[in-house]
């Protein structure tokens, strides 16, 4: 009999060449990666107060990252950023430089009652984002609330 390989199996071990494929792609993703940091870099210099606005509104920043360029921060933004660790310390350290009509609108605060007392003077003495009425409410009014008990609440409101 004949011996006719006409198997579809390569003839070397398949793993060798997809190791060698994927480290390939590694590099190029690297370069690629390397060339669009250069030219974020570049327009970062060139637009800096665009780039700052755009990375204090949206990027996730460190509290260390905060602190080390905390003159360069558009605080409006950074107030209004919903991926930064809203915790009461984070907010303490910076009570003074905040935003606080826009930090009113930050969806992602840890909206509570304790929380709300604690800043209410800034609040009073910066404005409240009428958009997060619903928010509180929702969050912090809306679970303990009953017609009896916010009738009661009411009564015992002087006339505003």
């Amino acid at each position: 009999m004949e011996n006719n390989n006409t198997s579809l199996a390569p003839q070397q071990p398949l793993f060798p060449i997809l190791e060698k494929q994927e480290k390939q792609l590694a590099i190029v993703d690297k370069l690629l990666a390397a060339s669009v940091q250069s030219k974020i870099l570049k327009f970062a210099l060139n637009h800096s107060a665009f780039f700052i606005s755009i990375i204090s509104s949206s990027h996730s920043l460190s509290p260390a990252l905060i602190k080390k360029h905390k003159d360069k921060w558009d605080l409006s933004y950074l107030s209004n950023n919903k991926a930064l660790p809203w915790l009461f310390e984070f907010i303490d350290k910076y009570v003074d430089k905040w935003h606080w009509l826009h930090l009113s609108e930050n969806s992602i605060l840890p909206w509570s009652l304790d929380f709300i007392e604690k800043y209410i003077s800034k609040w009073e003495e910066h404005g409240f984002s009428y958009f997060m009425y619903d928010t509180i409410y929702q969050k912090v009014f809306r679970p303990y609330l009953t017609d009896s008990f916010t009738d009661e609440i009411m009564n015992k409101i002087k006339n505003a």
